[in-house]
């Protein structure tokens, strides 16, 4: 909800809202200049125009992207990636889920598996937009003044470790906080762990490294890769269906190649090899597949059936 002065009333912003907009739409009310380091526009339906060149390219105003760690935080889990356009809606996350919004507000049906054209081209965009916010977002930190009282604030909250309670005096040496009246804290001191609160000051690429992910660049190899995978996965499956096994079987083993993670694709290998009568190939498969998913129970049953003879 916006208010104030010179605004429209009872206008509704139509398109898709980010929270890094409110930034750029404050400083366009105000008629200040953007940073150049903010990623994000301003609300255009309120009749607001940036002051000075705009900071986001027009192409990705329309798209939000969206991640969070706190699954892999607090849960070990998975980060989540994610792009909302005005009537789609994508996660990455251990698997792609796509939600149409405009019939499933409520994002109840995914549909992933059934629009894989939608799927894997938001898929590019999402990763090409997460490019641009790192170095879009990038910036050099400097020093900042602060005494013991404010040391000590950041400590507790979470920003500072121990591991990085060192601040530098006017004379050049290195004293703890508790020992320093007053002094410079380095930006290079705030924690860039995931137990601080401070990796989310950081750009993506930075919170990406303090998080052990890895590069941008390689992340977006990894998501085309997928693509490439789901894309031999789904023509594996017609010629499977269609009678050729042999095929089929070259077919998913591209795709768990290109994506070690795809326990379907190793899963359709097997069903491919086993028609084609190479039972030793499957066992080979299972056996690869159980040593990148270790506690995959499907690799596992499978792989037990296989050997036992049950299968």
């Amino acid at each position: 909800i916006v208010r104030g002065p010179g605004l429209p009333k009872g206008r509704r912003v139509s398109g898709v809202v980010r929270t890094v907009d409110v930034y750029p739409t404050v400083c366009a009310y105000l008629a200040l200049p953007t940073p150049d380091a903010i990623v994000g526009s301003p609300l255009l339906e309120l009749g607001l125009e940036p002051v000075g060149p705009p900071t986001t390219s027009a192409r990705f105003r329309t798209t939000a992207y969206l991640e969070t760690f706190r699954p892999r935080l607090t849960h070990g889990w998975c980060e989540l990636r994610g792009l909302r356009t005005d009537r789609w809606k994508l996660i990455d996350g251990p698997r792609y889920e796509l939600y149409d919004l405009d019939a499933d507000r409520a994002e109840l049906v995914d549909l992933a598996d059934r629009e894989p054209a939608v799927r894997d081209s938001l898929a590019k965009l999402l990763d090409r937009v997460a490019l641009l916010a790192a170095h879009q977002g990038a910036s050099t930190a400097g020093e900042v003044e602060i005494d013991d009282e404010m040391a000590e604030k950041l400590l507790s909250l979470g920003y500072v470790t121990p591991r990085g309670r060192r601040i530098s005096s006017e004379t050049g040496g290195e004293r703890s906080l508790k020992s320093e009246k007053k002094g410079y804290l380095s930006a290079t001191s705030v924690a860039m762990s995931p137990e601080s609160l401070a990796v989310w000051l950081y750009a993506p690429e930075e919170r990406g490294r303090a998080l052990g992910l890895p590069h941008p660049a390689e992340r977006v190899q990894a998501a085309q890769d997928r693509i490439v995978a789901r894309s031999f996965y789904t023509s594996a499956v017609g010629l499977l269906e269609d009678g050729n096994p042999q095929e089929a079987a070259a077919r998913f083993r591209i795709a768990f190649e290109k994506s070690p993670q795809f326990t379907d694709a190793y899963l359709g290998f097997v069903d491919a090899a086993l028609r084609a009568g190479h039972r030793e190939a499957a066992v080979e498969c299972l056996k690869l597949a159980q040593k990148e998913l270790a506690s995959d129970e499907r690799i596992a049953t499978r792989l037990e059936g296989l050997l036992d003879g049950s299968e």
